[in-house]
């Protein structure tokens, strides 16, 4: 990787827990199971802006010396990532977290007829952020599989609107990045 200060930017990726998928194989996506990154059934989050932050906890460790407790070690309890999205581009999967509804069919297709509350604001399934430097070169490739949720207001008026979303990085072996 290049030593020197660079702009970046990201494209998004989202495919829902439970979706089937054909590439490599046939499957379902699941914490075991992810979809192929050719697969069709990727969902392009369009534009918006992507921060990723370490989630971990951790306890600091005092001990005497000889009298006076200082601080020793710190130990890291647990391990987390949160990945905070704006999405600039409203779909139907933000109106799906939104809302509450059933899942509703992928932008562009019409979202139809729904019912609020009928289903979860939270989703799962995989996420893939692949990142660039400003010469358009890719940097960087991360698979993680999420649970995503809106973590603020959506405000509908005369700016145009935006969505905060926080992914929380779950547990999977087949959790992977690739640095160029």
């Amino acid at each position: 990787m290049n030593l020197q200060r660079k702009v970046i930017g990201a494209h998004a990726y989202f495919f829902l827990d439970g979706a089937a998928y054909t590439v490599p194989d046939n499957g379902t996506a699941d914490r075991t199971h992810k979809p192929g990154a050719a697969d069709p059934k990727w969902i392009d989050l369009g534009e918006g802006d992507h921060a990723i932050a370490p989630n971990s906890k951790e306890e600091e460790f005092m001990a005497p010396s000889p009298g006076m407790r200082v601080l020793k070690d710190i130990i890291t309890t647990a391990r987390g990532l949160k990945i905070k999205s704006k999405l600039m581009e409203m779909q139907n999967l933000s109106y799906q977290m939104l809302l509450g509804t059933a899942e509703l069919p992928t932008s562009p297709t019409a979202g139809g007829q729904y019912n609020p509350l009928e289903g979860n604001h939270r989703v799962k399934g995989w996420l893939k952020l692949q990142q660039y430097g400003e010469d358009n070169q890719i940097l960087n490739t991360l698979d993680v599989y999420v649970s995503g949720k809106i973590s603020g207001d959506v405000g509908f008026g005369d700016k145009p609107v935006d969505v905060d979303i926080e992914w929380d990085v779950l547990f999977s072996t087949l959790n992977t990045g690739t640095l160029a």
